[in-house]
């Protein structure tokens, strides 16, 4: 088994690698309005509406901040009526995986209701890591809420700092379009000596 590693603040998470079908540098969302506040919006993805959840707010902590680390995780997910979905998970430090097995996971200890996607625990040379079951991330009605809202829209967002699925930039700690662009410099003139 191979998890995708993020970490939110001091605590290191992973995902099962077989879930994820692509991760892109962050881009610009468009705000999703009245959905809870760990949904950050919905982008452009390969030509469909895709709903990113902000795993930081997710998991209690302050939102995601645009670092160099930081990526959308794009995963599949189950929808309301059963479908294949996309769904975008953005958090800050993805940058590595780690090979593993079953046995190398122990219970956490303590399950809730309102966290039923964390679970069983393993340790590394860097600390705990826990794994995350993305089909227990949403609960239902978020989920009927995001996806069917969505296609009853029926449309996809603008386009923005680039599409998902064409080809990526790097991302940098300032989205491009809020960069001050250089003013491009004068040509100078070529004075033309006067002939004596």
């Amino acid at each position: 088994m191979l998890l995708l590693l993020f970490d939110v603040a001091s605590n290191r998470y992973g995902l099962e690698a077989s879930e994820v079908i692509e991760v892109t540098p962050i881009v610009r969302l468009r705000p999703a309005p009245h959905t809870p506040a760990y949904v950050a919006g919905v982008f452009n993805f390969r030509g469909a509406v895709t709903p990113v959840i902000d795993l930081h707010a997710l998991l209690g902590e302050r939102p995601v901040r645009p670092l160099l680390s930081t990526r959308i995780i794009i995963v599949r997910l189950e929808g309301p009526g059963g479908q294949e979905r996309r769904l975008g998970l953005m958090s800050e430090r993805v940058t590595e995986t780690i090979a593993c097995r079953p046995e190398d996971f122990q219970p956490p200890g303590v399950h809730t209701e309102e966290a039923a996607y964390l679970g069983d625990l393993m340790t590394s040379p860097g600390g705990l890591i826990q794994k995350v079951t993305v089909s227990r991330i949403l609960p239902a009605e978020v989920k009927r809420l995001l996806f069917e809202q969505i296609d009853a829209d029926g449309e996809s967002p603008e386009p923005t700092k680039l599409e998902a699925g064409g080809e990526p930039s790097a991302p940098s700690e300032v989205e491009a379009s809020d960069k001050p662009s250089e003013p491009t410099p004068p040509r100078a003139r070529k004075s033309r000596a006067k002939r004596k």
